[in-house]
């Protein structure tokens, strides 16, 4: 059986179906249009009770974030927070923990990789200009 054949047959089946049933009623028309109305009014409250919950949850990982943001963040190791908290509170920068190496070594080899660019981009600038 072809496909074609298969979907000539139950379209056949179905208006053979359709034309043995009654039609709806008014009043059965209207009772299935409230009870859909009420459906679709209870998925509607559903989903935006859903939306509300996790608009909730966002603003709420959003708060967490920016005050572990301003703290320096949780392990990350960051201590430039701490040392403007203590040269606010007038500890001054003697009172300030020293950076230390990992982070002096990371500041480091960003500054290499930032002259590095800097240094092709130069060198491609020139290669780049006409001969005069």
């Amino acid at each position: 059986v072809t496909p074609a054949a298969a979907m000539a047959a139950a379209t056949a089946a179905l208006a053979a179906g359709a034309a043995g049933r009654e039609q709806p009623t008014e009043a059965e028309i209207k009772s299935r249009a409230e009870h859909l109305r009420r459906q679709r009014e209870i998925l509607v409250a559903k989903r935006n009770k859903e939306r509300e919950r996790q608009l909730g949850e966002f603003r709420a990982a959003k708060q967490r974030n920016a005050a572990d943001d301003a703290l320096g963040g949780p392990g990350k190791g960051n201590p430039s927070g701490k040392r403007l908290a203590a040269e606010l509170a007038g500890g001054g920068a003697a009172a300030a923990e020293p950076l230390p190496d990992e982070v002096k070594a990371q500041a480091a080899v960003h500054m290499r990789q930032a002259l590095t660019a800097q240094l092709k981009q130069s060198l491609t600038k020139e290669g780049d200009a006409p001969p005069s």
